[in-house]
């Protein structure tokens, strides 16, 4: 089963038989920068990724920062955690609280 978000994306996308083109067109990005993107070497913008996974019939969903801290290993989740901590401050209490009751819904808590 893949585990980082980009493995999920292009997971999802053959399972839906759709292209790399097809994918990068509904998301308003060249070809090469999907290629980049489900390869690690290049990251979408949380809008691209937002409007991929609605092209894909799916949802994204964040983790608050401070249920992350016992997720490690994986650098995806890492470097997504770290993005987060370094903008949390510029997100609307409305997110904030958004992203909380998301996490609290998915683990339980």
């Amino acid at each position: 089963m893949p585990t980082s978000l980009r493995q999920q994306f292009a997971s999802l996308r053959r399972r839906r038989k759709m292209l790399q083109r097809e994918a990068a067109e509904a998301v308003g990005v060249n070809p090469s920068m999907m290629s980049h993107f489900e390869s690690g070497r290049n990251q979408l913008s949380p809008d691209k990724m937002e409007t991929l996974a609605a092209a894909l019939n799916a949802r994204v969903m964040l983790v608050p920062l401070e249920d992350v801290d016992g997720v490690s290993g994986d650098p995806d989740i890492e470097e997504i955690v770290s993005l987060l901590r370094s903008r949390s401050d510029r997100l609307p209490p409305e997110v904030r609280r958004a992203i909380r009751v998301m996490v609290e819904t998915v683990t339980g808590g």
